[in-house]
């Protein structure tokens, strides 16, 4: 908020400082190059006006100390405006012109209540425009960063898909492999039971060829 008081006290200075100018100037000219002048000094102040509205409404934001500090500020500028209000009321009644502002209203009385009320809320309804196009911005951006984390979701939910295909294809190629081991096992167990009975039928056969051909002539 600090900031936005600097900002204005900025324009403000700036542009008090070139009607300031410019009412000194005044008293040297004359005919239709005055009453332009005076017409111009007269919408510059209006545009100061409007920026001491903004600078008083900031100054109440922030800090205790900062506020403080802002709203003296404010009443040395608020000193400096009403002289430089009263020099230009001046003028104009000099040149024959009820002292008004932008708005219709006279800077006298009741009206200068009028004029600073309606110029705040503008100044209100230019802050709440401002705020509602910030809020359309940040729902832009959160919809756009939305879209993006739902197509970053949806090639996530693609991956994972396929990962889980593979992962299938490999159960599957596993399973088919157990099988295969298996079936191998019992292969091995057959032979290997097969390669014993066909020992123990030979070694039969070696001890009954012993027997008639060698145990039997011993024993007769």
């Amino acid at each position: 908020m600090g900031d936005y008081f600097d900002q204005y006290e900025k324009e403000f200075t700036k542009k008090h400082g070139i009607v300031k100018e410019r009412l000194n100037q005044i008293s040297n000219l004359s005919g239709e190059k005055r009453k332009a002048a005076v017409q111009e000094t007269q919408r510059l102040f209006d545009e100061v006006n409007h920026t001491f509205v903004k600078l008083e409404e900031e100054s109440t934001r922030g800090a205790k100390a900062v506020v403080r500090k802002n709203q003296a500020k404010i009443k040395g500028l608020q000193t400096e405006l009403s002289r430089t209000q009263q020099s230009l009321d001046h003028l104009l009644l000099t040149e024959g012109t009820q002292p008004r502002d932008q708005y219709g209203f006279n800077n006298k009385g009741g009206d200068d209540d009028n004029r600073r009320r309606l110029l705040m809320n503008n100044d209100i309804l230019d802050d709440s425009t401002n705020r509602i196009n910030s809020s359309h911005r940040m729902a832009t951006d959160i919809e756009n960063t939305g879209a993006a984390t739902l197509s970053k979701m949806e090639g996530q939910k693609e991956q994972l898909l396929r990962a889980r295909n593979n992962l299938q294809t490999i159960d599957d190629n596993m399973t088919r492999s157990r099988r295969i081991l298996s079936g191998m096992a019992r292969r091995v167990v057959t032979n290997n039971v097969i390669l014993v009975l066909i020992i123990v039928v030979m070694m039969a056969i070696i001890g009954i060829i012993v027997y008639l051909k060698w145990i039997r002539h011993l024993v007769s």
